[in-house]
């Protein structure tokens, strides 16, 4: 089975230089297809657009063979975006910013194989809780790398540290925080499931260097 993963293809601002066209653009495009065969969905999807209190059925079309859902048109907005195709399940996209450029909306493109019981979200290899290990509070300020052989990553976030975007492997991951001890985990194993990565979720307690 291939891989279920999301790619976010173009967020294009268009350039508006002496006029602007007359083409109405959509704040957000979807396209979607069946992730086993490769070819169109076996069902046609549905998809809904909501900002707020506004609610907008998206409109399915076939482009070359494959399901193009549209929506938003020439309306900026922070979009929650939810795809449904019967036999392949329920997919949703939060938090999707389309600005404008001064002619027309700048339109979020999103493209990905659908397969039953996959999702279009894509998840993180490895993910880490970052707390004290005597008072049990979250460190917000903490860093992370993980390792394997020669790829390194920076993880992400706070207290809780995420990296290893859809990449399996074998981790060597290490906790940083100012005023503690270095937290290190050898082999983490991160395996892929055929949609994805199975997410290997750690617990880092953190040791002061010096204890109040």
């Amino acid at each position: 089975m291939r891989r279920l993963s999301i790619a976010v293809l173009a967020l294009a601002v268009q350039g508006c230089e002496l006029f602007c066209s007359d083409e109405a653009k959509h704040a957000v495009v979807v396209q979607v297809w069946d992730g086993w065969t490769g070819d169109r969905l076996d069902a046609t999807p549905w998809g809904v657009l909501t900002d707020g209190s506004y609610r907008e059925e998206m409109t399915v079309a076939l482009r070359a063979g494959r399901h193009v859902l549209t929506g938003g048109t020439e309306r900026p907005g922070t979009y929650d975006v939810a795809v449904y195709a019967r036999g392949y399940g329920f997919e949703r996209i939060e938090d999707v910013e389309v600005g404008y450029d001064g002619c027309h909306v700048e339109t979020a493109e999103f493209s990905g194989p659908m397969s039953p019981g996959c999702t279009l979200i894509a998840k993180h290899s490895v993910i880490v809780d970052v707390w004290d290990e005597r008072t049990g509070a979250a460190i917000a300020n903490a860093t992370g790398t993980m390792t394997e052989g020669s790829f390194r990553e920076e993880m992400s976030g706070g207290h809780t540290l995420y990296g290893g975007l859809e990449r399996p492997g074998t981790y060597d991951v290490e906790v940083r925080a100012p005023g503690y001890i270095p937290w290190l985990k050898k082999g983490v194993k991160v395996e892929d499931d055929g949609c994805h990565v199975v997410t290997a979720e750690l617990d880092a307690g953190m040791v002061r260097l010096t204890p109040p």
